[in-house]
């Protein structure tokens, strides 16, 4: 449904740097760590996928990339990946543009520029689409694959992780740079059972240089359950299930 994409939100959180606005989001910034705006809300994914386009663009002026995208398997997030994977386009037709008028990406090979890969996370990681591509059909096709798992648990810095180091190695050896966006509508479960976990995963990113993006739900102000509407197929009752939205996303 329509509310279940109502008020996503675009985080880029890799570092140290003052944060660019949208005005000047296009600018080169080199190896610099830049630490997005908290809270950037937008009207939809619609516009959350045009400003990842923009921040991809901006690091294919310097190198080609490796994105893996990180799927959420919570069936709160069903209708989020079907709009998703409509929109993916988008991101494709603003490389395209780019491609052709952007001074620091003009004449360069279009298809070899950006490379996605696909996976999804609940309780475990699963590669979806494992070798990356630059084939939108087939983008789309893994998107239709991912399975809602019942358990209700996201381990989204075990996933993070994951996706390092699985695809660190052949990034570096295709001299790309590793980029992972991460599509949740919780704040992840990991961090509450291993106090050491959020840290060792920042630590692995900026040893990998890699930046995380996350499109996901704002947080609760100063409160950890947020709660959404479920109706029991089979008995048609209503319930308001818990899900984590904070107090910090």
């Amino acid at each position: 449904s329509n509310e279940q994409i109502k008020d996503p939100q675009v985080q880029v959180n890799v570092g140290a740097i003052d944060t660019p606005g949208m005005d000047v989001l296009g600018d080169d910034l080199g190896e610099g760590e830049v630490t997005g705006e908290v809270g950037a809300v937008v009207a939809g994914y619609g516009p959350a996928l045009s400003r990842i386009a923009q921040e991809l663009i901006r690091m294919m002026r310097e190198q080609r990339v490796m994105c893996v995208w990180l799927f959420d398997e919570s069936e709160s997030m069903e209708d989020d990946r079907q709009f998703i994977k409509e929109e993916f386009r988008k991101i494709y037709d603003e490389l395209g543009i780019a491609s052709k008028k952007d001074v620091g990406i003009k004449g360069k090979k279009e298809k070899e520029l950006l490379q996605t890969a696909i996976m999804s996370f609940g309780k475990a990681t699963t590669a979806v689409l494992e070798k990356p591509t630059d084939d939108d059909k087939q983008i789309k096709s893994a998107i239709d694959k991912i399975k809602n798992d019942p358990t209700g648990t996201e381990n989204t810095l075990a996933a993070i992780n994951a996706a390092v180091a699985k695809y660190r190695g052949q990034a570096n050896a295709q001299q790309r740079k590793l980029v992972i966006i991460v599509v949740t509508d919780e704040s992840g479960d990991d961090d509450a059972e291993n106090s050491d976990v959020l840290s060792e995963t920042v630590t692995s990113l900026k040893r990998n240089k890699t930046p995380v993006y996350i499109l996901g739900r704002e947080s609760i102000f100063g409160y950890p359950i947020g709660r959404i509407h479920y109706k029991d197929p089979e008995l048609g009752l209503s319930h308001w299930l818990p899900i984590k939205r904070g107090p910090e996303t």
